[in-house]
């Protein structure tokens, strides 16, 4: 094999046309190019297996697979591999099809030239290569949005940490005091049994041992060591609650998917965003314990969750200020959550108290950026974040109810089974043509020799 030659996975079930297409290439590229051959779709999956392919010319229509399927099932072996389609001149609907489900490139056989095949192959797999590198990006960009999101409230989850382990360390250092005097004691009940035992005379000690049990201080360590016990466990129980909710959201965007309990990601966002609705706003949850697992990423939903309990917040926060800066009646806002089986998909529902959105600003809460709040207040990032997670990457969707003066109501819908959700690429035959044009979606076609 050349050095630096890329290999290509032909599936072709027709022995002519898959000869035919190894002779155009090797003439061509000069050896560039060094192909393996499957006849099937079980042979394809199991040469996907190869680290080192570059790229996969497939017919649609193979033995054990038809249409469309056969490219989703390459694809979804090797995500990251170029996809080339090979069809037939009757067929060309479908290999349209399966570019705008993220194939590279379609040939039709019988046209063009093999100068032409080759280009085509070398810039799907060079396309290929820079969507990847694209994806790393922005999924390094979702990361950096992530923590950004969590940056905003990592004051408040320093407090909600330093507090607990603030009074759990008091709590430690009275115990020392306490069990300082418990020694004391238990000393005087050692020497008293000793004496006893001696045939000694323990009148001194036994006055000495009442006088420590009725004590003040004696029955005040006593008296409070079971609730400082209590209140230790819970300090320490909410440091772990917190953290446990953190190394969710702090995962990396992998993209990975797993079957994940909605009502925990609820549960983590709530502890992570309790600072900023403590003060504001009573909780009121209403989950469902008989909904399904989900298939998400846990971190991107918990996000979505939070991302929505923050804004809520806000909004309460800017209602509840107005009131007491006009000498209303000081009370908290009400934020309800609550999830629901929908028989395939799962709801989500964050409703709150708050000022509701204005008419004006409706259409355009998705949009990236946009924010009403002041320049160090908000990047306008959160809900765009949200619809990206819910709609873009979980196929799912958001609805949302809102009246001013009242609050609003947000409803994220998820499916219960993970979606493939691909943006379509729509192809363009006279950008094609233009095999030169490398901004172009080049599709030329086998030749027939």
């Amino acid at each position: 094999m050349k050095l630096g030659a890329e290999q290509v996975l032909l599936v072709e079930d027709d022995l002519c046309e898959a000869k035919l297409f190894c002779r155009v290439i090797q003439n061509e590229s000069d050896h560039r190019f060094v192909v393996q051959k499957a006849f099937n779709l079980r042979e394809a999956l199991e040469a996907l297996k190869n680290p080192e392919l570059s790229i996969v010319v497939t017919d649609l229509s193979l033995p054990d697979s038809q249409g469309v399927d056969t490219f989703k099932t390459i694809h979804q072996a090797r995500p990251e591999i170029a996809v080339v389609i090979l069809t037939g001149i009757r067929d060309e609907q479908f290999a349209i099809e399966t570019v705008r489900c993220g194939a590279q490139d379609y040939l039709v056989k019988g046209r063009d030239n093999g100068t032409m095949i080759v280009r085509a192959l070398r810039y799907a797999i060079e396309r290929k290569r820079v969507d990847e590198e694209w994806r790393k990006l922005i999924s390094m960009r979702e990361q950096e949005r992530r923590l950004e999101a969590l940056g905003s409230i990592a004051s408040g989850l320093a407090h909600e940490i330093s507090t607990p382990l603030q009074f759990v360390g008091n709590n430690i250092s009275f115990m020392r005091r306490a069990y300082s005097k418990f020694e004391e004691l238990l000393e005087k009940v050692d020497a008293l049994i000793l004496c006893k035992n001696e045939g000694a005379n323990v009148e001194e000690l036994e006055k000495e041992i009442a006088t420590l049990i009725h004590d003040e201080k004696y029955e005040y360590l006593r008296s409070q060591t079971e609730k400082v016990l209590e209140e230790t466990t819970e300090g320490i129980k909410r440091v772990h609650e917190i953290t446990k909710a953190m190394r969710v959201f702090s995962r990396g965007v992998n993209h990975s998917k797993i079957r994940y309990d909605i009502n925990r990601a609820v549960r983590d966002a709530l502890t992570v965003s309790r600072n900023e609705w403590k003060d504001w706003a009573d909780i009121r949850m209403n989950l469902d314990d008989g909904i399904p697992a989900v298939e998400c990423e846990p971190g991107e939903v918990s996000q979505a969750i939070l991302n929505l309990l923050t804004n809520a917040s806000h909004s309460i926060k800017q209602v509840e200020t107005r009131k007491r800066e006009n000498g209303g009646d000081p009370h908290k806002g009400m934020i309800e959550v609550s999830t629901k089986d929908l028989d395939g998909y799962v709801e989500i529902e964050v409703t709150d108290s708050g000022d509701g959105i204005p008419e004006d600003i409706k259409p355009r809460i998705f949009e990236p950026f946009f924010t009403t709040k002041d320049v160090d207040s908000g990047t306008g990032q959160g809900l765009p974040i949200v619809h990206n997670i819910v709609v873009k990457k979980h196929g799912g969707r958001i609805d949302y109810e809102t009246e001013i003066g009242k609050g609003t109501k947000f409803k994220l819908v998820l499916p219960v089974d993970s979606r493939e959700v691909i943006e379509e690429k729509e192809p363009d035959h006279e950008v094609a043509k233009k095999s030169d044009d490398l901004n172009g979606r080049i599709m030329h076609h086998v030749a027939r020799r």
